[in-house]
């Protein structure tokens, strides 16, 4: 999983201006016959013994095991579409060195 400095950026902003209390957020992943994979991104503040923690430019990411495994090759970055921000992860598959895209 990889997140990009400006998805993180934004949800630390997010913490400071909204003074949460939480210790940082939960991501959850799921197959899903649709679209492949579904993602839930909330806030935590308890870790469970099960958790991967990740620490991301001082914010904790909590993610379950059988979600770790699904998050692998992920990009998080933080997006404004029709002027509604958000959050938005997506799966990638392809080798950055082989491809001539522009990868995060």
């Amino acid at each position: 999983m990889y997140w990009t400095e400006e998805a993180t950026n934004k949800l630390i902003e997010i913490v400071e201006k909204q003074k949460r209390k939480e210790n940082g957020i939960r991501i959850i992943a799921q197959p899903d016959d649709i679209e492949g994979f579904t993602y839930e991104l909330y806030w935590e503040h308890q870790v469970m013994p099960t958790d991967e923690t990740i620490k991301q430019e001082g914010l904790n990411i909590f993610i379950d095991k059988q979600s770790h495994q699904l998050l692998e090759d992920t990009v998080v970055y933080f997006t404004i579409q029709e002027g509604k921000e958000g959050i938005f992860i997506m799966k990638t598959t392809s080798d950055c060195s082989t491809c001539s895209t522009v990868c995060f």
